[in-house]
């Protein structure tokens, strides 16, 4: 399945919900672009073509969410594979750590891997534990 054009993909997904007709092209296309946008935001980087998980993952999409006849199970499954394809990318796209004072201390901070570690002003090592970061 890698590299596979946009048609390939309309015929792919076409077959897995067992349409022969043209007729629901346009709502299977809308599907399709909508599986693609879900994997890059779920994802955090843009939808890869290349890719036969990413692309499976489409199929899923729309199998699971075609209106006449929605299948749960493919549904679940390209939930389990959407985590899958944003674990590999996350982990192939290595996040910078972010900086910030903790004015309580006045002791630099820094967050990498959704953790915060507290570094000494003056001696810059690291003090403490690391802390799991909350976020709102």
């Amino acid at each position: 399945m890698a590299g596979m054009t946009d048609q390939e993909l309309l015929t792919l997904c076409k077959t897995s919900i067992r349409l022969t007709t043209t007729a629901y092209d346009d709502m299977i296309e809308t599907l399709i672009g909508a599986a693609k946008d879900d994997i890059s935001l779920s994802c955090d980087v843009e939808f890869n073509r290349e890719d036969k998980n990413e692309c499976t993952a489409v199929v899923l999409y729309v199998k699971g969410q075609f209106p006449f006849q929605p299948d749960e199970k493919s549904w679940e499954l390209y939930q389990k594979r959407l985590e899958v394809i944003g674990t590999r990318k996350t982990a192939e796209v290595p996040k910078m750590p972010e900086f910030y004072t903790n004015y309580g201390t006045g002791n630099l901070m820094y967050t990498r891997d959704a953790y915060d570690y507290e570094i000494d002003y003056s001696t810059g090592e690291i003090i403490g534990e690391r802390i799991r970061r909350v976020t709102p």
